[in-house]
């Protein structure tokens, strides 16, 4: 039930964290929360915390807005959710250059809404995860819109690489990107290469998700994938995910030299993948050579419109 209001031409130094449970909560104005004071020390100043300290932490808290102010070099993510329900992020202006300072992070997170951001980071824009840490649960119903997503390296948009590998994984499903401008990507570790990326871990399900009308910039030449959907486990996830299935690319347009790849493995399949209106340099892409899309194993269903 409370506001935070950043004024215009403030600089505040500082993290804002949610109580856990919270409820009904607003963050918002046109000032500036800066965290560079704490970048070299990893956020070790911050409540003893040591790793992965957000600018803005959003705790199993249900009904949030955060709205209009800019973050200046978050120390790792710019805003964290972990097991939240239903938060607005609107014109959000995130910069950081600090080492694996990720944009929008979510864990367990249902019904996000992102819209008019831009966000400007060293590591993934935007990330949708299952269970990571305390936060327990599968992430549904996202709607990520009208947006500027510019990662140095790794993807702009990323999913389902964490879940709960201790039971029978989680289910991410239900998100819909659309009308995004991807600019410049760059990563030399192939294992993150996808400016649109699922690498699904931790015996996830990650099913039903849309990409429509997102524009895509210059990927540098041997520097990343414009669409990578795969299995994989990154620390602290530690198995490969079930299965992906059901992803809709509509509206897609590239121009440049990157390719995409998509593959399963044994037991890991991947279902259903539809390319509408595919735009690479110009022209329309009718099937997977054409378009420089590598299909490995156990992948089905694969179909261009």
């Amino acid at each position: 039930g409370k506001t935070v209001y950043l004024a215009g031409g403030s600089v505040v130094q500082g993290v804002i964290v949610t109580e856990d449970g919270a409820t009904n909560v607003v963050i918002r104005g046109r000032g500036i929360l800066d965290t560079s004071p704490w970048n070299d020390a990893k956020g070790f100043y911050i409540k003893g915390q040591d790793w992965q300290t957000a600018s803005i932490n959003l705790r199993w808290t249900t009904n949030v807005l955060v709205e209009g102010i800019i973050l200046k070099q978050h120390v790792d993510f710019a805003v964290m959710g972990g097991a939240v329900d239903h938060v607005t992020i609107d014109n959000l202006k995130s910069f950081s250059s600090q080492e694996w300072s990720d944009g929008i992070d979510m864990m367990a997170s249902r019904h996000v809404k992102i819209r008019n951001c831009f966000l400007r980071t060293s590591d993934d824009c935007i990330a949708v995860y299952g269970s990571r840490g305390d936060y327990h649960g599968g992430s549904s119903d996202w709607d990520i819109a009208d947006s500027v997503l510019w990662a140095d390296k790794a993807h702009a948009i990323m999913i389902g690489v964490h879940g709960a590998y201790w039971t029978d994984g989680d289910v991410i499903e239900n998100l819909h990107f659309h009308n995004i401008d991807v600019l410049e990507n760059n990563e030399f570790a192939t294992n993150f290469w996808g400016a649109m990326a699922i690498t699904c871990g931790d015996k996830n399900t990650v099913r039903n998700v849309d990409f429509e009308n997102i524009r895509v910039e210059h990927i540098r030449e041997a520097g990343g994938d414009l669409i990578r959907l795969a299995f994989g486990c990154f620390e602290p996830s530690t198995t490969l995910g079930r299965q992906v299935e059901n992803v809709h690319f509509k509206d897609i347009t590239y121009d440049g030299l990157a390719g995409s790849f998509i593959s399963g493995s044994p037991g890991h399949p991947i279902k259903d993948v539809t390319f509408e209106n595919l735009i690479i340099n110009g022209k329309r892409i009718k099937d997977a050579k054409q378009g420089k899309i590598a299909i490995g194993e156990n992948v089905s269903g694969v179909s261009f419109k």
